[in-house]
């Protein structure tokens, strides 16, 4: 394979885009994906907790 290796930066996220690269993840999504991980890695987070954040979580990607 041969690949060229741009030298050009990429593209920072601007004020009021939802992700840093448009179209990758739905409206909304992103919030999601960090409240579930917040909910993963705070320690004091029950089982039950961290099932019920990978549920919203799976529902904000089907939706």
């Amino acid at each position: 394979m041969n690949q060229k290796i741009s030298d050009k930066p990429t593209p920072a996220k601007k004020p009021g885009q939802k992700s840093s690269v448009p179209g990758l993840l739905p409206e909304g999504v992103e919030a999601c994906l960090g409240k579930f991980l917040a909910v993963v890695d705070a320690e004091n987070s029950t089982d039950e907790d961290k099932k019920r954040a990978r549920e919203a979580f799976l529902c904000s990607i089907r939706t």
